[in-house]
């Protein structure tokens, strides 16, 4: 992974935080569109889910090949702050990437969908003066 796709600054990290968020079975990301034009992203493999540091490094080397494997960057344009659940070490390599490009493509969804009801009308959602 090349250093212009790496967050390395704090001060992102807050603001990331304060935007949406997604989760899957293994990971958990904050993210926040940015004006770069390609995807950022910041692994934490926090000290408390993976005590070895072996296991740590691993899991860091592993999502940076995933993050590799993504051909065209420029597709998510997002600065991600991804979080590496503690279910992830025991499950296998292949079932851990599909779970990585299932957040990625949670990502790339419209974030005002609309919702089919059962006779297939579009219903739109609702919003807090409705109420």
């Amino acid at each position: 992974m090349r250093k212009c796709f790496c967050l390395a600054d704090r001060a992102v990290f807050t603001q990331i935080i304060k935007n949406r968020k997604v989760y899957t079975k293994h990971f958990f990301a904050y993210f926040k569109p940015n004006t770069v034009g390609h995807l950022r992203i910041a692994i934490s493999v926090g000290k408390h889910n993976f005590k070895l540091a072996v296991a740590r490094n691993k899991i860091k080397r592993q999502v940076r090949t995933y993050v590799d494997a993504i051909t065209d960057k420029t597709t998510f344009p997002y600065d991600v702050l991804l979080v590496v659940n503690k279910s992830y070490l025991p499950t296998e390599y292949h079932k851990n990437r599909e779970d990585f490009f299932a957040l990625l493509n949670r990502l790339n969804r419209p974030i005002n969908k609309q919702i089919k009801n059962h006779n297939g009308r579009k219903i739109e959602p609702r919003r807090s003066h409705d109420l």
